[in-house]
């Protein structure tokens, strides 16, 4: 075996909602773009749905659509062009070792930073879970969920519908977590030996995780890099439905006719944004 190239036989591995073909690079099995929810814009995750024969994992799946254009220094600009952005962002992507007898390994579960507004799974050559899989003997694993306006847009005074408008993008992180828990061990993973891990805005998301009842069960231990803060980005309720409030007034949406905001472009949303 030639450990710098992909061995011709694939994996597969049976999931709660189907069957995943991966890829082996040397003594490491790699899936990408796990769809582990879906959801109406604004609105809380769901399960996938189920699918019939065998689905291909072999390319990341879409990050979600960025505020700021991607301008990334020259070393990383090769990875940056993997990039697809699309608002059915809820994936994830596995690194297993490959193991044998029912060996179940730790699961290392990282969560990208970016201040909640940007930033995504691949955003860096070091967000490659190959090294800590081969190196490491864990399972390496990395989220995708929604950001920013779509993640986070304060929509409460405009109907039941968008009463968690707010924590949607948390709520996806916690919809992944629970993905994890119920298919990792299909991956040779112990669904009962998780740690979350973030820097700067993950370092925050792993914090928030620690304050959700709903996350308790699907992990045991957290690592939080330079995710603290405190000022700087606090909103209250009440201004982040004014603000909510002014970006539907700019697009000429009321209460009364809430239903256009699906069909606005994501462009559109961050003009109003922008403005407001």
């Amino acid at each position: 075996m030639n450990q710098y190239t992909f061995e011709i036989q694939k994996p597969v591995v049976q999931t709660k909602f189907g069957q995943l073909r991966g890829v082996t690079y040397g003594d490491v099995n790699i899936f990408m773009g796990i769809p582990y929810a879906r959801a109406k814009r604004f609105h809380m995750p769901e399960e996938p749905q189920a699918w019939t024969g065998i689905k291909n994992a072999y390319t990341y799946g879409p990050i979600t659509p960025q505020m700021l254009p991607p301008n990334p220094p020259p070393y990383y600009r090769g990875l940056h062009m993997l990039q697809k952005q699309g608002e059915d962002c809820q994936n994830l992507n596995i690194w297993a070792p490959k193991t044998l007898n029912g060996e179940k390994k730790p699961v290392f579960v990282w969560m990208h930073g970016g201040g909640y507004f940007a930033g995504n799974a691949l955003e860096e050559y070091s967000f490659d879970g190959f090294n800590l899989a081969h190196y490491g003997d864990v399972i390496f694993v990395s989220i995708n969920h929604r950001l920013n306006i779509l993640g986070h847009l304060n929509l409460a005074d405009y109907g039941e519908e968008f009463s968690n408008s707010v924590n949607v993008g948390i709520a996806d992180l916690v919809a992944a977590l629970k993905w994890i828990h119920e298919n990792i061990a299909a991956f040779g993973g112990d669904p009962e030996n998780v740690t979350l891990c973030g820097h700067s805005g993950g370092g925050g998301k792993v914090q928030c995780m620690y304050q959700l009842e709903e996350a308790a069960p699907y992990f045991q231990r957290g690592i939080v890099l330079s995710g603290a803060l405190k000022g700087s980005l606090e909103m209250s309720d009440h201004d982040s439905r004014q603000i909510a409030k002014s970006i539907l007034e700019e697009l000429g949406i009321t209460r009364e006719t809430i239903e256009k905001i699906y069909e606005v472009p994501y462009e559109e949303l961050v003009a109003a944004y922008r403005k407001a």
